[in-house]
């Protein structure tokens, strides 16, 4: 047989490795998220399109990191001690920073560094921005509306009463009538008062004014209780008082009551309010830092996931470089070859999720039969279970049913469920493969005996780069997408697709839903769409 030169392997060696820097200097192009990739010598190499979308600034406006920090900072500040001091592995949290727009606005972004490696002799760095200008806004409205509380609270109203207990007189200012809803020229007696305290206040009022009465006590009274208004309104009142007595021992007895009386409705009203925006900013704060967990666990799995083949690629590579490995040159190749696939399936991931976020997700559907496809599906992944020793069961029973999707992402849907039931099962373990019609539906149900799902994590299943162990020191590869593709491919097929699972160890089932054709749905002309 003839044996290939080694300039022949290192050739498609260099192509493979290529293609895969192509496809990733173009997923981060595509990319929703504010990305750069740049090198130690801070020359900007690529530019997401969620930078460009949030700043206006193109690869052309800022070809290196001075050019950026001068347009969106207005310094040209050093930058070449920032990139010396970074790690090689751990991603840098840079904090907020005040940016300028390509259009004049200002905004607050907050910068992460992740280094990537090495890559044709030049290392590479990953800059992720998050806008987190809305979230600072909120924080200063909060602050804002705290100040205006207080303001209010100083320049309220305040109702003064004296009441005489020697000639049982008491008197009301204006201020005092307007809060409890009383006329000028009404007679105010401490029976009336208390006839407008709100029922559910009443029994507490009337013990608590009896107690700074009583001579035995101290005479001071802070309490705040509801009152009704003539028109029904119920009202928040906050009442601080003092009593004086006069006497000794048996004949102490009080002789006058001074006060003061403030509405707080609003106050109680403003305190609510704060409380819900309160509980409005904390939500708003979790889901800000959910969503930067998620971001940082994303590209820690990225980085590793690519890290990983690229370091089997770069070791065959060295040992090719090194000397003659007749021998082994085959297998060299095969270890290539398939690692640079794995990455770029991997790519294409990304690539898909980019495509679903921007609407350019493709869907082509027409009338077919689904069993066939489901067959496809099985037997594509009936090598890797067999070298796992995991014994595939299937059950296809619906042959001539007919459903109105695209093939290509059935399968990419059906081989997704798939590859995840034989990579989560161990060993010895089965994978169950069930296609049967029930009713206007078809069902399409893979179970396996494997790792099983977290009840607590079942509901977050199908979003996207959410894994149920997602550090990189997990047991199984993945970025967390390949559900969620599976997710919206059947959204786009009106099915619907299910997780259950009884809990960690025990297995877990997909049951997937599609709506059957019928033969009065096929004799309509059905346009073909692309997915939004």
């Amino acid at each position: 047989m003839k044996k290939r030169s080694r300039g022949g392997i290192g050739l498609e060696r260099s192509r493979s490795y290529r293609e895969v820097a192509r496809l990733l200097y173009r997923a981060i192009a595509e990319s929703p998220i504010p990305l750069i990739i740049h090198d130690e010598n801070s020359r900007i190499l690529q530019v997401s399109k969620g930078w460009t979308r949030f700043s206006g600034y193109t690869i052309e406006d800022i070809p290196t990191l001075g050019d950026w920090r001068q347009r969106a900072y207005g310094v040209r500040q050093p930058v070449q001690q920032f990139i010396n001091e970074l790690g090689t592995d751990e991603t840098v949290d840079d904090g907020d920073w005040l940016i300028t727009a390509k259009d004049g606005s200002q905004r607050i972004w907050h910068f992460l560094v992740t280094p990537l490696g090495r890559f044709e002799g030049r290392r590479l760095l990953l800059a992720t921005a998050v806008d987190v200008t809305e979230r600072k806004r909120v924080e200063q409205a909060l602050l804002k509306t705290e100040e205006l509380l207080k303001q209010g609270i100083r320049v309220a109203w305040l109702g003064i009463f004296d009441h005489d207990q020697i000639n049982q007189k008491i008197y009301w200012s204006p201020e005092m009538r307007a809060i409890c809803d009383m006329e000028s020229d009404e007679t105010v007696t401490l029976a009336g008062f208390l006839a407008q305290v709100h029922p559910e206040d009443r029994d507490v009022i009337a013990r608590t004014i009896r107690q700074a009465h009583d001579p035995a006590g101290n005479g001071r009274y802070d309490v705040e209780h509801r009152i009704i208004h003539r028109d029904g309104s119920v009202r928040w009142v906050r009442i601080k008082s003092q009593t004086f007595f006069e006497g000794e021992a048996g004949a102490r007895h009080a002789v006058r009551t001074v006060g003061a009386a403030l509405d707080i409705t609003d106050q109680k009203l403003a305190d609510q309010y704060r409380e819900r925006l309160i509980a409005h900013e904390q939500e708003l704060r979790a889901a800000a830092e959910s969503a930067n967990r998620l971001k940082d666990d994303f590209l820690s799995t990225l980085s590793h996931e690519l890290r990983t083949p690229l370091t089997s690629i770069i070791g065959w590579t060295c040992l090719l470089r090194e000397g003659p490995l007749e021998a082994t040159a085959s297998r060299a190749i095969a270890t290539i070859e398939r690692n640079a696939r794995t990455q770029q399936r991997l790519i294409e991931e990304i690539l898909d999720v980019s495509r679903i976020a921007s609407g350019k997700f493709a869907f082509t559907p027409s009338a077919l039969e689904l069993q066939p496809v489901i067959a496809a599906a099985v037997d594509s992944i009936r090598p890797t279970a067999e070298e796992r020793r995991i014994h595939l069961e299937t059950s296809l029973s619906c042959p001539g049913i007919f459903v109105f999707g695209d093939s290509d992402r059935l399968i990419q849907m059906a081989s997704n469920l798939l590859s995840n039931a034989v990579k989560f099962t161990p060993p010895g373990g089965a994978v169950q493969v069930r296609l049967y019609r029930a009713d206007s539906t078809i069902k399409f149900i893979v179970t396996d005996t494997g790792e099983g799902i977290d009840p607590s994590f079942l509901p977050h299943v199908f979003d996207r780069f959410r894994q149920g162990n997602s550090t990189t020191t997990r047991k199984y590869g993945g970025l967390g997408l390949g559900l969620a593709i599976v997710h919206h491919i059947l959204e786009l097929h009106g099915g619907s697709i299910r997780a259950e699972s009884p809990g960690k160890g025990k297995g877990a089932t997909f049951v997937v839903d599609l709506p059957i054709l019928t033969p009065a749905d096929a004799k309509e002309p059905v346009l073909s769409r692309r997915a939004l």
